[in-house]
């Protein structure tokens, strides 16, 4: 019987804080998974170091980026994805086939290191976010508006609306030193 064997590549980000002993472990039960159970191998392990991730998984903003290659039976993958499932440190995991001449590899790898290094670089537009109000400075906390002054007795001469036995405010009179004019359009 001939075996059908496809190569694989999983991409794991894992919390900083986990223990170097227990990824070793998480390692390992990957590794039998795929060598005892699959018949397979692990053509290659790579840690890709600690790099920020575009955006915060279960709080964290930094992660620790590992990749794996391996040759393996298609049947043990959902127990190769539990494994990194169940674990409390694995942030995120996605696995894939891959081309077996190891070509896509050799393209990312390529081009991961500068990608990560680029993601803990401070963007320079963030440093511009002070000045959002056109260079004013922020006018700080409001006084005298809100809910609290809407809400408490009218001040003046006017009543809340809708307050029973109240009238518009009257019109202001008419000044009767200003004199209508009686002459006509001039021409």
């Amino acid at each position: 019987m001939v075996e059908n064997k496809t190569t694989y590549e999983t991409v794991c980000l894992t919390k900083l804080a986990m223990p170097g002993d227990q990824f070793q472990k998480l390692i390992d039960q990957c590794t039998q998974i795929i060598e005892k159970d699959g018949k397979g191998k692990i053509l290659l392990q790579d840690d890709w170091g600690k790099a920020k991730i575009s955006y915060p998984i279960e709080k964290e903003e930094r992660a620790q980026w590992t990749y794996l290659r391996f040759e393996t039976d298609s049947k043990v993958l959902p127990e190769f994805r539990r494994q990194f499932k169940i674990n409390e440190f694995v942030l995120r995991q996605i696995t894939f086939k891959a081309d077996p001449e190891g070509n896509d590899y050799n393209t990312l790898r390529a081009q991961m290191p500068k990608e990560l290094d680029e993601r803990d670089k401070k963007k320079e537009w963030k440093d511009d976010r002070k000045f959002r109000r056109g260079g004013r400075p922020d006018r700080g906390p409001r006084h005298g508006g809100g809910y609290e002054a809407r809400s408490s007795a009218p001040t003046g001469d006017r009543a809340p609306e809708g307050a029973a036995g109240t009238t518009a405010p009257a019109a202001p009179a008419a000044d009767s030193s200003a004199k209508p004019s009686s002459e006509g359009p001039s021409s």
